[in-house]
């Protein structure tokens, strides 16, 4: 205001939320443990091209996205990306092909589960696959989600 004497400094809310809510997902063991569960398995599928393949067989058309930390939305991105908005689950039957579409929850699971089952993979990969799937299939992630 020294400088230019005529400044009006207007605060931007919605960095002023992204701080709030990025501080509050940092805080609570529930979201830190949900969030780390997307880009667990982000990071899983990412890292093999064979398991990459695994997924892809499930559904060509979405990948995961990775959470970064600079990215305002990139938490909200992956959620929505694995779960869906909910107005699709309240407006559409969870059978309905665009319902389906707006969401990978079903062909992530079922990729992980054949991971766990499949003799082309170590023992470490399935037993981190069985432990992903066991995570997506809790209680407390579809209450977060």
């Amino acid at each position: 205001s020294e400088r230019i004497p005529n400044h009006i400094h207007t605060w931007c809310y919605a960095h002023v939320l992204n701080l709030v809510l990025t501080d509050t997902a940092q805080i609570l063991p529930s979201t830190i443990t949900f969030f780390g569960l997307l880009q667990e398995a982000q990071v899983f599928l990412k890292k093999s091209l064979k398991r990459q393949q695994f997924y892809s067989a499930e559904n060509p058309v979405f990948k995961l996205g990775a959470i970064g930390a600079t990215r305002w939305r990139s938490k909200s991105d992956a959620t929505t990306k694995i779960f869906g908005r909910i107005d699709n689950w309240t407006t559409s039957t969870p059978l309905d092909p665009s319902h389906q579409a707006k969401h990978v929850f079903h062909e992530l699971t079922v990729a992980l589960q054949k991971i766990s089952l499949s003799p082309e993979f170590n023992t470490t990969v399935r037993s981190s696959a069985t432990g992903l799937l066991s995570k997506f299939l809790e209680f407390e992630t579809t209450v977060i989600a």
